[in-house]
């Protein structure tokens, strides 16, 4: 799934990396999609709740690959910027 699809399936901007509001968005939408509370239609409340999930899981990956990069760069630049020579 690409992450436009998942954001506007969580109805969320592409740029979100708030984790706690991604959770919410999806915990609203996965009780709202969940089958066992659409027993009128649960084979397409079935599939909207798993559309829900990838979703979920497509954001939150950018967000942990985000944080990843940022760890790294940030432990590049101390690494360039140390001053580990004994004296």
């Amino acid at each position: 799934m690409r992450l436009e699809e998942a954001a506007k399936i969580l109805d969320l901007s592409v740029d979100e990396r708030d984790v706690k509001i991604i959770k919410k968005r999806f915990r609203d939408l996965s009780l709202k999609h969940h089958p066992d509370k659409n027993l009128d239609n649960p084979e397409e409340a079935h599939t909207k709740f798993l559309k829900v999930s990838e979703a979920y899981d497509c954001m939150m990956r950018k967000v942990e690959a985000d944080s990843e990069s940022e760890a790294y760069s940030d432990d590049s630049e101390s690494e360039v910027y140390s001053d580990d020579s004994e004296s």
